[in-house]
């Protein structure tokens, strides 16, 4: 095996304008770990063992990646086809510096990032916008309306721009329900006058009853006190009749003892 053939075709692969071939390091050595060819810097690592580590990847047990410590003190991802599963015996690996390979990967992700949080602003501003044009504004015409209806101005109306929105129909909810409260209102200030009307009517039928009432009592007072006086009246004509009854019975007696002397006595005694 031509070791310069060999470095010089390695050199030629890493020169197929892939940018991880390009920032690649391609190693191949023999079962024993010993590097047989490097590019870059194949004449500084030719003929050097592999460090304890990398001889893991020799021996292993199949094809693999992994991230170590290259013989250069370097971390890098390697892709390794250990000896044991080449024709020739040979250890085959492609390591990539991860720095490198991450470099666009992080610029990707940056420009991701960047585009993502352009992205979350516009959406912010668009949100912010949304919210203060068809949440704010309308949620405090609720709440102003929500105020004159509590002071008592159920005539007040919300107005909204667009009938079919959520806030558009809730508006319109509002409006018939404050409507409702007003015509309940007027009904009740038409039963109360009406029962206030009712009640001083029959207030004053209860006057003029009371006022017909106390001239009956005064009348009847009277009439009682005619009878009382009346009755007075009658007590004292029946006791005079009674005395003058038995004052009578008495004047009988003595006149018909008197007749009764006068025929007994002689005249000329007289």
């Amino acid at each position: 095996l031509d070791l310069a053939w060999l470095a010089e075709h390695l050199a030629q692969l890493r020169e197929t304008g892939s940018r991880f071939l390009t920032d690649s390091v391609l190693t191949v050595a023999d079962r024993d770990g010993v590097v047989l060819a490097r590019s870059p810097q194949h004449a500084d690592f030719v003929g050097k063992q592999f460090p304890p580590n990398a001889m893991e990847l020799v021996k292993a047990a199949g094809p693999g990646v992994q991230r170590l410590k290259s013989i250069d003190g370097k971390y890098r991802v390697i892709g390794f086809v250990p000896s044991g599963h080449t024709a020739t015996g040979l250890f085959v690996s492609v390591g990539f510096y991860e720095p490198a390979m991450m470099a666009e990967i992080n610029r990707t992700a940056l420009r991701g990032a960047a585009l993502i949080g352009v992205v979350a602003a516009i959406a912010f501003v668009l949100t912010l916008f949304v919210a203060r044009r068809f949440i704010g504004r309308p949620t405090r015409e609720l709440v102003a309306a929500a105020r004159r209806w509590r002071e008592g101005d159920l005539g007040t109306q919300v107005h909204s721009d667009d009938q079919l929105s959520e806030f558009g129909q809730i508006a319109a909810a509002f409006n018939d329900m404050a409507g409702t409260l007003a015509r309940r209102e007027e009904e009740l200030r038409e039963h109360a006058d009406e029962l206030e009307a009712r009640v001083a009517e029959r207030t004053q039928e209860l006057l003029v009853t009371n006022n017909r009432l106390q001239v009956e009592i005064t009348e009847r007072q009277n009439t009682e006190a005619a009878l009382v006086q009346a009755q007075k009246l009658q007590a004292v004509g029946q006791l005079a009749g009674g005395i003058a009854h038995d004052f009578n019975n008495l004047l009988a007696t003595i006149q018909g003892n008197l007749d009764l002397l006068a025929q007994t006595v002689p005249l000329e005694q007289e």
